[in-house]
């Protein structure tokens, strides 16, 4: 079956400024592509305005016109804009073509929208198309980096739970599910990075991903807030009324009320779905009501004056009690936290340490590999007969053999260095972290060895 495709008569805007200039997906666009039941290449192309991306799309459509022509110095592309069309080649798949607005228009002047569009164009592409009128500068590399980053941080937005909207029972599930995301997110930058000297990128990812992280967290406090005020309000109405009716006003309204209020409080406690917050929530609303327990105490006559006070330290010590509890709450959370930040910290060294492991081990192979080929070039020419000429190749050969020891010998210099640098600056955004250089490099150096 060769499947749905869509053919369309001219493109259309796939995302593009909302009236905040925030960058947003149109629907009707996305009810296109989600009538394509095949196979989809997707090919977007990239570059400075008015160098001629919209022209080059056109002839990928295999039309004249389509994508929007620009005749001036000024950018006609704006967002970018999406064109299906039945793939030239196979039949059973779609070729997706996306035009994106120019980079580096003067007019427009926002760096930081043109940093998304690349990055857009970059995640969603198969194929990506850097245009450019004349040779590919050192700006264009730059910016080459920042989709690696910016990749990684958007799969780790995308694949985050609405803790906003579903309040975790535990500051351990949360953290669980960062970890799966974070460690994600840092694959794909130190996989897709290239030219990241001094980790400079790195530990910008590290330091948005562990903001995001803290928002999230910032999140489901208030949601759990919320969720305990709720739920309190509602298990706690009953003993509430009666408070206001001046039912625990007569002899022994005191002992019904602590009764009243204990069970209301198991009930609470019980109840799932109240988050990190919920001791805290229910210790503030309890010592709300310490002067109203109080007064009822006071109020009942069928206490003598030796059981009021008996019922007093009880109420103290219970108080006291619920106080530990709610500190003992905040400091599993906080601990937990630590331990992500120690997590982050060890996870971005692992992997970073296994590129470096990976990046001299291929430069040690390129190497044998070069040097193979030239002492096979040298055994030749011997046996021709050619002994100058092998002689000179030695020269050659040797440099071949000093460059690869240098790559062998600078990589524990070359790893300490860079876990100095990450766990240094880490530390001001990670207060948390112990960082472990020396043992780190050992730990990896016998691993290789």
């Amino acid at each position: 079956m060769a499947g749905q495709t869509v053919s369309m008569k001219e493109p259309v805007c796939l995302i593009e400024n909302d009236s905040d200039g925030k960058l947003c997906v149109v629907r009707s666009a996305l009810g296109i592509l989600d009538q394509i039941d095949q196979h989809v290449v997707v090919v977007s192309v990239v570059g400075l305005y008015r160098t001629g991306k919209s022209y080059l799309m056109n002839k990928l459509a295999g039309e004249k016109k389509g994508f929007a022509l620009g005749a001036t110095i000024q950018s006609k592309t704006k967002g970018i804009w999406m064109w299906c069309v039945p793939h030239p080649e196979k039949r059973d798949h779609t070729l997706v073509l996306l035009d994106t607005e120019g980079l580096g228009d003067v007019e427009k002047g926002d760096e930081k929208n043109d940093n998304w569009i690349f990055s857009l164009a970059v995640l969603l592409s198969s194929t990506l198309v850097y245009n450019s009128m004349g040779t590919i500068d050192n700006n264009a590399l730059e910016k080459l980096q920042y989709p690696s980053a910016e990749e990684s941080i958007l799969s780790y937005s995308l694949n985050q739970p609405a803790v906003y909207c579903v309040v975790t029972e535990t500051q351990e599930e949360l953290s669980e599910v960062h970890a799966v995301m974070e460690k994600e997110a840092v694959a794909i930058f130190i996989n897709n990075s290239f030219k990241d000297e001094d980790q400079k990128y790195q530990l910008e990812l590290m330091k948005v991903l562990q903001e995001a992280y803290d928002k999230i967290c910032e999140r489901n406090y208030k949601e759990s807030q919320k969720s305990c005020e709720s739920k309190i309000q509602c298990i706690f109405d009953p003993l509430e009324e009666k408070i206001r009716a001046g039912s625990y006003m007569t002899p022994g309204g005191y002992k019904e009320y602590c009764n009243d209020l204990k069970l209301a409080t198991s009930e609470y406690r019980s109840e799932g779905g109240r988050g990190v917050k919920a001791e805290e929530v229910l210790n503030e609303y309890l010592g709300r009501k310490a002067s109203i327990g109080e007064a009822i105490l006071s109020a009942d006559q069928s206490l003598t004056e030796a059981e009021q006070r008996a019922e007093a330290e009880q109420a103290k010590r219970e108080a006291s009690e619920r106080e530990n509890r709610a500190m003992e709450e905040q400091l599993v959370v906080q601990e937990r936290l630590r331990a992500d930040q120690q997590r982050t910290y060890e996870e971005n060294v692992n992997q970073l340490m296994e590129r470096i492991e990976r990046d001299s081990r291929n430069a040690i192979a390129e190497h044998d590999r070069v040097l193979q080929a030239r002492l096979k070039e040298q055994n030749d020419l011997l046996r021709q007969g050619f002994d100058d000429r092998a002689h000179q190749m030695q020269r050659e050969i040797d440099a071949l053999k000093g460059a690869k020891a240098q790559e062998e010998e600078k990589k524990p210099s070359f790893m300490s260095t860079a876990l100095d640098t990450v766990g240094t600056a880490a530390a001001l955004f990670l207060p948390g972290i112990i960082p472990k250089v020396g043992g780190m490099v050992v730990n990896w150096l016998s691993k290789l060895f």
